[in-house]
């Protein structure tokens, strides 16, 4: 959550905007009947962002805790029934709802049974979205990477970013209470 509210700032704070929705990937494994079962089990949310009246970044912490809290619980509504119900025109061009995504991996041990899996990164060669951050936790903490439409973003502009990104992050260990502006 506090990386969810960390990276609402920061696209604030480069697009201007005060009302930002992310996309997640969440796991839903209900019914129970699908518990024991391997696969792939994901639903995207999208979490809607306020960032209006300047707040501290304790106050958007708070936020996006009730947001992403919120969100969790209906990890049993499917994405594309949300995009059938909402009524708006339709883009192929676009991800309908959000062009944003933050995947964060916790930790996980990898085994089914006596087999031991790892995880292998691959480049697409395409963004699936705009633009996405993905963390894994490892043992030493995060890392990270930045994943982005060419057409839209310079590698400069993605560098310099993450290196914003970053600095943010220390901004907030060191002051949580000072304004997002």
């Amino acid at each position: 959550m506090t990386v969810f509210a960390a990276f609402q700032v920061i696209l604030q704070r480069y697009s201007g905007a005060e009302d930002i929705l992310i996309g997640t990937p969440i796991t839903s494994r209900t019914p129970s009947e699908v518990e024991p079962l391997i696969g792939n089990f994901l639903n995207m949310a999208a979490l809607r962002c306020d960032l209006s009246g300047d707040p501290t970044f304790s106050t958007v912490l708070r936020r996006s805790r009730d947001t992403t809290l919120n969100a969790f619980s209906h990890t049993d509504l499917p994405f594309e029934a949300m995009v059938e119900n909402l009524k708006f025109e339709r883009d192929p061009s676009r991800n309908p709802i959000f062009q944003v995504m933050l995947q964060v991996m916790p930790a996980t041990e990898l085994k089914l049974g006596e087999l031991e899996v790892s995880t292998y990164h691959f480049d697409l060669k395409f963004a699936q979205f705009d633009l996405s951050l993905h963390l894994y936790e490892g043992a030493g903490g995060y890392s990270g990477r930045f994943e982005y439409c060419t057409d839209l973003f310079h590698a400069d502009t993605m560098e310099r970013l993450s290196l914003n990104f970053m600095h943010l992050l220390e901004e907030i260990v060191r002051d949580p209470e000072q304004k997002i502006s």
